[in-house]
């Protein structure tokens, strides 16, 4: 038996199916085009993966969650003009590596650069934030719900109403969004308790304000990585450097550790050793990178995988995987 398929994750009220170690990016921009592929990573030998599966609209600046059977992604941009943000939830089914596409949009409407967090306690999704225009940031958390495709929208909000920060962290009883952009660069960490969908706002907060950081989370921890200290103003600095939380203090740490170069908008997917940073951009040509990075939970190390992104240069993608790696 493969190393993939040698684990079971049960899901509420379904059959053990089999854990797949691997994660994928959806859709992204490279400055030319705006994708509607899946590329991703096999965790037990960090070579590359490009499936078949298409998203139902090509976009960028959308946003994954995941449960154990399926990858959900949504809300992004779909013009090269990043100002037509659309409300589709859509995704792939982890398994057979097809894709699917519920009638269900985004409850708290059409909006781009969002995050997005997975409950396996409540079996739901959630997406939070994200931009309905260039001006007007949102607050919303809303969600979906793994067993129906049904979205819902819990009362729960942001503390702040910001776009282009990193979702993707969670605990098995909290999500967490950081960083991010109102009017400016951000340090806030906040989210939601997934038994009561009510917000929380730790006294956390990022070691640095941060546009744009990917997220990863361990069992224990949660990390975000690069990101920049503004969004497109001259004289942008980016990132190269980790923040992170513990979940059973909500209290902040700062690794060491660092990725193979500064950029921001890169997209986080999470196994159970391990988590990989797919993609990226900064100011330095070529703009927009292939690269896939790599974190060891255990150790709080960094690598750095042979592996790149097989259909090319992009950022801005969302990423899931099964959820939870056991």
């Amino acid at each position: 038996m493969s190393p993939q398929f040698s684990q079971r994750v049960l899901v509420a009220g379904k059959a053990p199916v089999p854990v797949i170690q691997k994660g994928w990016w959806a859709g992204g921009f490279n400055g030319f085009v705006v994708r509607t592929g899946f590329q991703g990573i096999d965790y037990v030998s960090e070579t590359s993966i490009n499936p078949a599966a298409l998203l139902s609209v090509f976009r960028s600046d959308l946003a994954g969650n995941s449960s154990g059977v399926k990858g959900y992604c949504g809300g992004g941009s779909v013009a090269t003009s990043f100002d037509v943000p659309v409300d589709a939830i859509d995704g792939m089914i982890f398994e057979t590596l097809a894709a699917f596409n519920p009638a269900a949009g985004l409850a708290g409407g059409a909006r781009r650069e969002l995050g997005g967090v997975s409950s396996f306690q409540t079996q739901k999704g959630y997406w939070g934030g994200g931009n309905f225009s260039f001006v007007a940031r949102s607050n919303t958390i809303d969600g979906i719900r793994y067993d129906t495709d049904l979205t819902v929208n819990p009362t729960a909000t942001l503390a702040s109403a910001r776009a282009v920060l990193a979702g993707g962290v969670n605990s098995g009883t909290h999500g967490y969004f950081a960083g991010g952009f109102t009017s400016v660069a951000s340090t806030e960490i906040d989210g939601i308790r997934f038994d009561t969908e009510t917000s929380f706002n730790p006294t956390a907060i990022l070691n640095k304000i941060n546009v744009g950081p990917g997220g990863v989370c361990s069992e224990v921890k949660g990390y975000w990585a690069g990101g920049s200290n503004t969004f497109n103003n001259p004289g942008t600095v980016y990132y190269n450097s980790y923040s992170g939380i513990a979940f059973a203090t909500d209290l902040a740490f700062s690794p060491s550790l660092v990725l193979s170069r500064v950029k921001r908008q890169l997209t986080g997917v999470s196994g159970k050793l391990k988590g990989y940073f797919g993609g990226g951009f900064n100011g330095i040509s070529p703009f927009w990178y292939t690269d896939i990075d790599g974190l060891v939970f255990a150790t709080d190390t960094s690598e750095n995988p042979a592996a790149s992104l097989p259909e090319g240069n992009a950022a801005e993608m969302g990423g899931i995987q099964q959820w939870p790696q056991n």
